[in-house]
C-alpha cells in the first residue's frame, strides 16, 4: 500500500478510513497536512506511521453500522500527546505511551496537539493470543510509557516498519507473528482482576445509565445510591481521567445523537435523554463536537456513503491478502 500526503483533510479521511476503519475527521486548523505509511505482516497485522497537525476523529454509532469491524487498533505515540475515549472511558495518552481500543465500537480521539506522531497496529482480534474478556479489558485503557512490555513492543514495531520493504514476505509473515505474540503479552500484562475503585466506577456507570432521565442526577444521587460518600464518586471517576459531570453529559450527549440519528427532532433528542431543555442542550452537544446538534445530524447523513465504500474496499483485500 502506498504512502499518502495529504494537505486536504478529506483526503486524509478517506486514507485513513482505509487503513483502520470508517472515521470522520475535523482539523483544528484550515493549514492541515498529514502522511500514511503502512507495511503488511503476516496475520493480518499492518503498520502504519502517522504523522499529522492537529485533528479530532470520530467513529459514531452511524459509520459502525455503515461500516463493520472486528479488529483491534493499537496506538503507539511516538510524539505529542491525544486522547481516546471509547466504552465510557478516557485514556490520555503521553509521548512514549500507548492504547488498544476496539475498532467495532465507537471511538473518539483528541489529537489536537500539534506535531502528531503514532505507529498504529492493525490487528485480527481472532488472531491475537488473548482471551475475548481481556482484550476487551485492555481496550480504553491507557498504557505508560515505562511499561516493559510496551517498550518491547513499541521498538519492534518501528524496527520492523523501517525494514520491511527490505524483507521477503515469509520474514513478513514471522514478523506478524511476532507482533502478535508480542501484543498479547501486553494485553495479559495489563489485566488481572479490578480494583475496588474500578469495580465501584462500574456500578456507579449502571446507576448513571439507568437514570439518566432523572433531573436531579447527581452526585449526591450516586453516592446515596451506592452508600458511599460524595468524595468516593468523584475519586472513583478521576482515577479514570475523567468527573461525574463530564460522564453524565457525554452519556446523555451519546444518546441524543442516536435519537437524532433516527429521526427525532432537537426539541426531542434533548428531552428524551435528560436535559433541561434544548438550550441546555445545543450548548453541552456545541462544547463536545464544535457543531450543533442540527449541522451534526446533517452531516453524519452526507458523508456515510463514499467513507463507507473505502471501508468495504479495505476489507475485501484484506479478506484476500489473508486467505
Amino acid at each position: 500500500m502506498s504512502a499518502v500526503t495529504a494537505a486536504d483533510v478529506a483526503v486524509w479521511q478517506d486514507a485513513t478510513s482505509e487503513r483502520f476503519a470508517s472515521i470522520r475527521c475535523v482539523p483544528v486548523s484550515d493549514d492541515f497536512h498529514g502522511v500514511l505509511d503502512t507495511r503488511l505482516f503476516g496475520g493480518g497485522v499492518s503498520v502504519t506511521s502517522v504523522r499529522s497537525s492537529g485533528l479530532t476523529i470520530s467513529r459514531s454509532e452511524t459509520l459502525l453500522r455503515s461500516a463493520p469491524s472486528d479488529e483491534i487498533l493499537l496506538a503507539l505515540q511516538v510524539a505529542s500527546t491525544g486522547r481516546l475515549r471509547q466504552n465510557d472511558s478516557v485514556a490520555h495518552v503521553e509521548t512514549g505511551g500507548g492504547v488498544l481500543f476496539d475498532a467495532g465500537r465507537p471511538y473518539d480521539i483528541d489529537n489536537t496537539a500539534p506535531g502528531q506522531r503514532q505507529l498504529v497496529l492493525r490487528l485480527s482480534r481472532r488472531a491475537i493470543p488473548a482471551a475475548s474478556s481481556d482484550i476487551a479489558q485492555a481496550c480504553a485503557r491507557p498504557l505508560a510509557a515505562g511499561e516493559s512490555t510496551l517498550r518491547v513492543l513499541s521498538t519492534m514495531s518501528q524496527t520492523v516498519f523501517d525494514e520491511a520493504t527490505e524483507l521477503n514476505w515469509e520474514s513478513r509473515e514471522s514478523l506478524g507473528e511476532a507482533l502478535l505474540v508480542t501484543v498479547g503479552a501486553l494485553i495479559r500484562a495489563t489485566g488481572g482482576q479490578p480494583s475496588r475503585t474500578a469495580q465501584q466506577l462500574r456500578e456507579m456507570r449502571r446507576f448513571i445509565e439507568a437514570h439518566l432521565n432523572s433531573d436531579d442526577l447527581g452526585v449526591p444521587q450516586i453516592a446515596a445510591a451506592l452508600f458511599v460518600s460524595a468524595r468516593t464518586v468523584h475519586e472513583a471517576f478521576a482515577a479514570a481521567g475523567d468527573s461525574p459531570a463530564a460522564y453524565v453529559r457525554r452519556r446523555r450527549t451519546a444518546k441524543a445523537k442516536s435519537l437524532l440519528i433516527d429521526g427525532a427532532s432537537v426539541q426531542e433528542a434533548a428531552a428524551l435523554s435528560g436535559f433541561k431543555d434544548s438550550s441546555t442542550f445545543i450548548r453541552a452537544f456545541t462544547k463536545e463536537h464544535t457543531q450543533t446538534p442540527a449541522a451534526w445530524r446533517r452531516q453524519q447523513s452526507s458523508g456515510i456513503r463514499s467513507i463507507d465504500s473505502n471501508g468495504a474496499d479495505y476489507e475485501a483485500a484484506s479478506r484476500s491478502r489473508t486467505a
